[in-house]
């Protein structure tokens, strides 16, 4: 495994980024502040009916048929989430769960959450997040003035019609708020990647973009690259790991790079070449990080990465 990282040396950006937790599997906060449905769902609904002020981190994730959602329990909670003011995380994790469930259901669950603008991270793990999905859900992306922080994992109609969430993001007075998208292990390839770069690019607060274990390959690092070069590009952590990025990905990124003093971790592991069943070469960055061939050259070079 190789990967690149750097240490910070501003406590203040270091907090900053600490506090999105694109990251994280789960969110890390403290014990109390996690509800999971697992065991009894509607103990949780009076809370979040009530709009209780101690009910700020939810994780939706029903493991097991025991404690399988119905469609009225989806409708339910969705009604709830509808009009709440002090939710802040909310994570709908169905990687592991058997759940009945409809297209009426998602819709009229999309259509309440669409409603929503106390949320400040929305975490979807094998959600539905198709063209239906996303057309309810544009008034949620593109008026809640407090979303920072979107990761998706396995939306494998992402990639498609991700066009939907960049237009709705576009509909805003204001700039997006945006700081952390991660759109990991949904298919995205070099076919579908300029949509997802545009999605990037309608978001200039943008600090941590995931984009692991994807089928990213060479025209999509040509987009990165592009995209890195942008004045407008304000990007901390890059995770391309886990994708189709051969030499010839790495070297263009590399070469993006040598004048980006905000990139501070970029995460490539996991990327094999193309022709043989090897990890890919991190040579490329040896001159960018640090060019030996004079005194002002590795005075130059970028020492932020």
């Amino acid at each position: 495994m190789q990967s690149m990282n750097a240490e910070r040396t501003n406590e203040e950006d270091e907090s900053s980024l600490a506090s999105l937790s694109t990251y994280n599997l789960h969110f890390d906060v403290a014990d109390g502040f996690i509800c999971d449905y697992e065991l009894n769902p509607e103990q949780y609904f009076d809370e979040i009916k009530i709009d209780s002020s101690s009910l700020t981190h939810l994780r939706v994730c029903p493991y097991t048929t025991e404690t399988q959602f119905s469609s009225n329990m989806w409708m339910e909670l969705g009604e709830h989430l509808r009009g709440n003011t002090h939710l802040k995380y909310l994570e709908i994790d169905l990687s592991q769960g058997n759940l009945v469930r409809s297209f009426e259901t998602e819709e009229k669950f999309c259509s309440s959450l669409s409603c929503n603008r106390s949320l400040e991270a929305l975490f979807l793990d094998e959600f539905i997040v198709g063209r239906t999905q996303l057309e309810v859900l544009k008034p949620f992306f593109a008026y809640n003035d407090r979303l920072v922080d979107i990761n998706i994992s396995r939306a494998y109609d992402l990639p498609q019609e991700v066009h939907i969430m960049t237009n709705a993001l576009k509909l805003r007075k204001k700039e997006s708020p945006i700081k952390a998208l991660s759109i990991s292990n949904c298919l995205v390839t070099d076919e579908s990647f300029p949509a997802i770069i545009e999605l990037a690019m309608a978001c200039p607060q943008l600090q941590i973009l995931n984009l692991s274990s994807n089928q990213i390959g060479i025209v999509g690092c040509n987009a990165i690259a592009a995209y890195l070069q942008t004045p407008r590009c304000k990007l901390k952590k890059l995770n391309i790991s886990c994708n189709k990025v051969g030499d010839d990905g790495i070297r263009l990124i590399a070469n993006s790079i040598q004048n980006n003093y905000i990139l501070k971790n970029l995460y490539v592991e996991g990327n094999e070449k193309q022709t043989q069943d090897q990890e890919i070469s991190l040579e490329p960055f040896v001159d960018v990080l640090c060019n030996r061939s004079s005194i002002n050259a590795t005075f130059d070079s970028n020492h932020t990465l």
